[in-house]
């Protein structure tokens, strides 16, 4: 497993996975309390995941931590096919990865609701919110194809307005988990992948009018966004 060591104040002190023993050795601590978070084989919890609080006195301390042992069974499917997919599970505490039939098992997990995110190679994300047991059915999780939308954000004159931020909703209003492939859509071409359906995609940037276009995806051409100067 993945481990995270932070202070009560949100600093993280050290960050490593256990042997084959179960164990880590965290060294160079002040005594005092911490927080230990627990994250998956595949990677570091993020700081929202569940805390241990621990205690950390001089010399050597010898910390158990008995994890809970509720889970989520989950079964990733194309939503057209029926086919398995190799999918990403995004939680609090880390990614886990399905199998070759799509299926996958997020363990040792407390009972409380949790949100998680599922994505998959040229489909479309999904957003659930899944309550882990300690005898868990499996949750069958359709994922559907999806298209790419690229949004074109430029300003009167037609130049590109760099660090141009773009939303989505989809028909009932609803925000649309997308992103975009560019970070923070800096270079106004931000692409999309959707399913397929009508949507509202709102541009905003500093120094500028904020602006709203409806398109249908699949789309045929770029989406051109023209925001005004303020």
């Amino acid at each position: 497993m993945t481990l995270a060591c932070i202070t009560n104040d949100g600093e993280v002190r050290v960050r490593g996975r256990t042997d084959s023993d179960g164990r880590f050795l965290f060294k160079g601590f002040v005594p005092g309390s911490a927080r230990l978070l627990v994250g998956t084989r595949e990677a570091f919890p993020r700081p929202d995941a569940p805390a241990h609080p621990i205690e950390i006195g001089p010399g050597r301390n010898l910390l158990d931590i008995d994890l809970p042992d509720a889970s989520v069974r989950l079964l990733v499917e194309d939503a057209e096919t029926g086919g398995p997919l190799r999918a990403r599970i995004t939680l609090a505490e880390g990614v886990v990865m399905t199998d070759s039939r799509g299926r996958a098992r997020l363990v040792e997990l407390d009972e409380r609701e949790r949100e998680i995110v599922v994505s998959a190679k040229g489909h479309a994300s999904r957003r659930l919110t899944v309550r882990p047991s300690s005898d868990p059915a499996e949750l069958r999780v359709p994922l559907t194809p999806a298209s790419e939308l690229v949004v074109v954000v430029v300003d009167p004159e037609g130049a590109p307005v760099a660090n141009a931020v773009v939303s989505l909703t989809d028909s009932s209003g609803r925000a649309v988990d997308a992103r975009g492939r560019n970070a923070a859509n800096r270079f106004a071409r931000p692409a999309f992948l959707l399913a397929r359906g009508t949507y509202r995609v709102r541009a905003v940037a500093a120094g500028f009018e904020s602006a709203e276009e409806t398109v249908r995806v699949p789309a045929g051409e770029p989406l051109r966004i023209v925001l005004r100067r303020k």
